[in-house]
């Protein structure tokens, strides 16, 4: 018991410092891409920065830890300051997964040139935030909310959220199934190319 307590405690030293980082870079590239595209209120509400706390939605969060994806506060953003096209609202959406993606590739590259020793805190910080990463790259292609996905689907079809299941509950539902021991399985798998 006391053996269990210790591993889990050593086990959160390099996950949630993986998890505060995966969210801080997936939130500030939905705001640096808005704001770049023409909507500063990330910025006026002084959320343009890399600070994870504001973003910690305390069940996204916890899915995290469990499951090793989950989701955060979004950063807000006012499309109607973006114009009328539909590919500025796009590219601010699909912004945060190409944050978690390029983050996965560096932390890949790093593990490569630096060869850190197997089980070591910065083997096992690196590992977890490449599966993390990738995780989130997967679960956010999901079309539902409050996902990048299921954004994605309400941009072009407006009414999309009154004929879907509750998103957070239907993602919290699809952990407990099969579907989350495959996004893990992928996820490792891919890492495993690389050690």
């Amino acid at each position: 018991m006391v053996e269990r307590i210790i591993e889990d405690l050593s086990r959160f030293l390099y996950e949630i410092p993986a998890i505060l980082l995966a969210i801080s870079i997936h939130e500030y590239s939905h705001a640096i891409v808005a704001r770049r595209l023409g909507d500063d209120t990330a910025s006026e509400m002084r959320l343009l920065n890399l600070n994870p706390l504001p973003r910690i939605d305390l069940v996204g969060f916890l899915m995290f830890l469990w499951f090793r994806y989950g989701w955060a506060k979004d950063i807000p953003v006012d499309f109607r300051k973006l114009g009328s096209s539909r590919w500025k609202p796009f590219a601010v959406i699909a912004a945060g997964v190409a944050g978690n993606f390029l983050l996965s590739v560096f932390f890949i590259f790093l593990l490569m040139l630096k060869k850190p020793v197997p089980e070591s805190y910065f083997f096992n910080f690196i590992g977890y935030s490449i599966v993390l990463n990738f995780n989130l790259v997967l679960i956010n292609f999901l079309p539902v909310l409050p996902l990048d996905g299921g954004k994605v689907v309400r941009l072009f079809w407006p009414d999309y959220e009154r004929y879907v299941f509750p998103g957070v509950l239907f993602v919290i539902l699809l952990s407990l199934t099969g579907f989350s021991k495959w996004i893990q399985h992928l996820s490792s798998t891919i890492f495993g190319w690389f050690i």
